[in-house]
């Protein structure tokens, strides 16, 4: 049969061994807190670097959305002087018609005035009534504008949508219940 003092020292063992377990549980509780609070700081500056860059992008997203608007605005500017330019130089041509017109009325003008002789200008009424029988024999067709406009061809506006300013956030991993001490 075993001893007072056998069953006490079996106890101290025991206990000593439980004391042992318990720091070590103790240990391992306080490496899993620091654990814990490593994911939850790491977690932290993950997302927050992740709002940083989803700023980012939202940023390029409105810059190039923006730099698309400019661009189409000059593509609009650059077709209205085409228009303009077009417009010019089918007015420079009738204006080059009508001097021709202005010239040849001059030159009949100088002809009968330097001849000072009445008679002059019936032969330049003759020769009037000539040219517009030879116009209306052989009519002229109007000829076709120097320059007509042809828009340019021009894509599509670019339909971006923006990117969302925000991360979403993912749940944090369960890390269990956690005892008490």
């Amino acid at each position: 049969m075993a001893s007072v003092s056998d069953v006490y020292n079996q106890l101290v063992t025991a206990n000593a061994t439980l004391t042992s377990i318990h720091n070590d549980g103790v240990a391992v509780r306080g490496a899993v807190d620091g654990v814990h609070a490593a994911l939850d700081t790491g977690f932290g500056v993950l997302t927050a670097d992740l709002q940083v860059i989803a700023t980012i992008e939202h940023q390029i997203d409105q810059s190039v959305l923006h730099l698309n608007q400019q661009t189409d605005s000059v593509l609009c500017i650059l077709e209205q002087i085409a228009v303009g330019v077009c417009t010019l130089v089918n007015q420079g041509a009738e204006q080059v018609k009508l001097l021709k017109s202005i010239a040849a009325d001059q030159h009949a003008l100088r002809e009968m005035y330097e001849t000072v002789n009445p008679g002059a200008a019936l032969t330049e009424a003759r020769a009037e009534e000539v040219n517009a029988k030879i116009e209306q024999c052989c009519k002229t067709q109007p000829g076709t504008p120097p320059c007509v406009h042809q828009p340019c061809p021009t894509p599509p506006p670019l339909n971006l949508e923006p990117a969302p300013s925000t991360v979403p956030q993912y749940p944090r991993p369960n890390p269990g219940p956690r005892s008490p001490n």
